[in-house]
């Protein structure tokens, strides 16, 4: 019986320490944000913290190109390896309708598998459940990037929703460091 209510109390305990834990991941992206650095370091450190901190299966930053295919500026896999699924989840053919409507209306898209989300031109065509928030928009303009996470299916929409939520404040916190980029690599 003893046992039991040790586990129990010690749950509470380890949701703090996971909030911890989120919070000092994103704190530290809010002071490496304050530094000088160039874009590229920048969309890592996002990116990172995105998928680490959302335990997602991997992500990329892409960069919107007027007329153009998005270019692809950095994607990473749990592990920093890119398996063959996670390589399929970011392939440009499947992707590039999303891509082309957050550019356009610069919203938050959230796709369930085999779902095109608030994109009526996509489908996701994987088992996973794709995000997708942009970085940087102004009035009548294309964001400077769109954040891509690849995160496990089955979540709940308000989860999926919270998703959306704290991706669209770390895409902030990034759009901050990105004012201050140099430009030399």
């Amino acid at each position: 019986m003893d046992d039991d209510r040790d586990e129990n109390e010690s749950e509470p305990r380890r949701d703090r320490d996971v909030g911890r834990g989120i919070r000092d991941m994103v704190s530290g992206l809010v002071a490496r944000c304050q530094e000088k650095r160039t874009r590229r370091e920048v969309y890592w450190d996002m990116l990172y913290t995105a998928v680490e901190t959302l335990a997602a299966n991997g992500g990329a930053v892409w960069e919107p190109v007027s007329g153009m295919p998005s270019q692809l500026k950095c994607a990473m896999g749990c592990g920093s390896q890119l398996n063959e699924e996670l390589d399929g989840a970011l392939r440009r053919d499947p992707v590039e309708p999303f891509l082309a409507h957050v550019a356009m209306h610069g919203t938050t898209i959230v796709a369930p598998p085999g779902e095109g989300g608030e994109c009526s031109d996509g489908s996701n065509p994987t088992d996973d459940l794709w995000l997708f928030t942009p970085i940087g928009v102004a009035r009548s303009a294309m964001p400077l990037a769109v954040l891509h996470v690849v995160q496990r299916s089955g979540t709940p929409g308000t989860t999926q929703q919270g998703y959306a939520r704290f991706m669209r404040q770390l895409c902030e916190i990034a759009l901050d460091g990105l004012k201050r980029t140099v430009e030399a690599e």
